[in-house]
């Protein structure tokens, strides 16, 4: 236990360092790992492997044979992750999550490329009123 003290900076200085230490011993410092959906940990030890060779030296001839290995790796855990989605798919109790499988599967969702403009503070993404106003916004002024 911390002695108190009647001045209050004191007590603060304190407070706080008893805040930093408890900072410093509970939250870890490291930066956030990079997140890589469907790539399997010991894909990622490969790549970072390949990565310090391909920094090393481009030209190495063991970068070929890792980027095949982590391409099997990560093809198995993808194959191994969709046929453990197939089995939780039971006829008798998962039939609306198999249907939304294959309903996803016959009909994919489209990328909407389409990119928003801004004129005079209104954000639009529909093509043909996008020229339209952006015709109006120069033509009327």
């Amino acid at each position: 236990a911390l002695p108190i003290s009647m001045d209050v900076g004191v007590g603060e200085r304190q407070f706080r360092k008893v805040i930093v230490a408890a900072t410093d011993h509970f939250i870890p410092a490291a930066g956030i790992a990079e997140i890589r959906p469907n790539f399997p940990a010991e894909a990622a030890v490969l790549a970072n492997e390949r990565d310090t060779l391909r920094h090393v030296d481009p030209e190495d001839p063991r970068i070929g044979d890792l980027n095949l290995e982590i391409r099997r790796m990560v093809n198995h855990h993808k194959r191994t992750k969709w046929i453990e989605h197939l089995k939780s798919c039971y006829l008798s109790t998962g039939v609306s999550k198999l249907w939304a499988t294959v309903k996803a599967l016959s009909n994919p969702k489209g990328h909407d490329d389409r990119v928003e403009v801004q004129f005079n503070g209104h954000a639009s993404s529909n093509p043909k009123k996008d020229i339209l106003t952006g015709s109006l916004h120069y033509t009327l002024r």
